[in-house]
Parts: C-alpha cells; sequence; structure tokens
C-alpha cells in the first residue's frame, strides 16, 4: 500500500505479551489440570500414569521456559515477582503485562483519498518517517482494520525505515507463546488420552 503520511501520533507503551496470549495460556493451563484431575475416575491407575507422565513432562518443559522468561524481564519488574513457583505462575500474572514496549501510531492517505492507521510497535531503524513522506507500507492488517508495519520505503528516496523490537521484547513474546502451545498441546493430549483411553 502506497500513500502519505499525513499524521504521526504520539508514541504509546503497549504490553509486550498479548492479552489473547495470556488468555490461550490460562486455558491450556485449566484443560491440563481438568485432563489429569479426570484421568483417575475415568481410566483408572494406568490412565493415571500416563496422565500423570505428560504432565511432568509438560512442567518440565514449562519451569526451563519460565526461567528463560524472568530472565528476559527487566530487573523492577522482576522484583515485583514473588520467589515462590515464579516460573510456573509468572507468564499468567499481571506482572508480566507490566512490561510495555514502545508503539508508534501513523495515519496513511493512498492516492485514492482512503485513510488507513498503521501501528509500528517498536522504533524505525535508520529514521523514522515524517510527516508528508510518501512511503510504501509493508505489514499486516488486523481484523480492525489497523495496519501493523513490518517496514516502510520511502518512495522518493528509496530509503528502507525498518520497525525494531528490543531482543528482551522478543525473547518476552516468543516464551509466551511457547508456553501457551506447551500447555494447550499438553491439555488436548490429555483430552484425547481420556476419549481414546
Amino acid at each position: 500500500m502506497i500513500g502519505t503520511v499525513i499524521d504521526i501520533g504520539a508514541v504509546r507503551q503497549e504490553p509486550v505479551v498479548e492479552r489473547t496470549t495470556v488468555l490461550l495460556l490460562r486455558f491450556g493451563m485449566v484443560l491440563t489440570a481438568g485432563g489429569l484431575l479426570a484421568a483417575a475416575p475415568l481410566g483408572g491407575a494406568v490412565l493415571l500414569a500416563r496422565a500423570a507422565a505428560a504432565t511432568a513432562a509438560c512442567l518440565v518443559l514449562a519451569i526451563g521456559l519460565g526461567v528463560a522468561l524472568r530472565a528476559a524481564l527487566p530487573a523492577e519488574i522482576r522484583r515485583d515477582v514473588p520467589p515462590a513457583r515464579w516460573s510456573l505462575t509468572l507468564p499468567v500474572r499481571a506482572e508480566i503485562r507490566k512490561f510495555t514496549r514502545e508503539v508508534q501510531v501513523m495515519t496513511l492517505k493512498e492516492l485514492s483519498g482512503a485513510e488507513h492507521r498503521c501501528s509500528a510497535p517498536g522504533w524505525f531503524s535508520p529514521t523514522p518517517p515524517k510527516r508528508g513522506d510518501i512511503v510504501d507500507v509493508y505489514g499486516r492488517r488486523t481484523r480492525s482494520g489497523t495496519v501493523i508495519v513490518r517496514h516502510l520505503v520511502a518512495t522518493a528516496t528509496g530509503q528502507t525505515m525498518v520497525v525494531r523490537l528490543r531482543l528482551r521484547e522478543v525473547s518476552t513474546q516468543v516464551t509466551t507463546m511457547a508456553l501457551a502451545a506447551l500447555w494447550t498441546v499438553t491439555g488436548v493430549a490429555l483430552c484425547a488420552l481420556l476419549v481414546l483411553g
């Protein structure tokens, strides 16, 4: 999409870990706990042993990912997290949403007159666009219509402006998504084990 930058909003702070990731993580934990609790009454000792082994493997991986997640967080947030059970409870605690990143919002007007809200999570390298710049936007459109910018190319100069994230932000996102996937896959596997028995 090519257009003119007509407005650049103030830089705002948004949580690095999205709310949907935290909800998926909580769903996976509840599904895993439910599958483990239902294993004994529905399948006896053999099924309970299989479910316990799957849950134990999940816990070991979750503790490792929790350690990695805690290491990625800034020191001021790590101080807020109680030491007991932090590697298991950290991803679903409110403290994880205190870790924020900069988001630059701008409005782009196409030649057709259509205006698009663009959001750049991070900072532009080497320089941010200025009001009046004609740029080619690369990114993805969300359900709400906002374009999440990956990079811009200034049509006049050919300069590429890439949206950058700090390594700490990327590792927090990846680790939290891995934890959500781990717990959800374990929960689904336990449910399948209960059904297929």
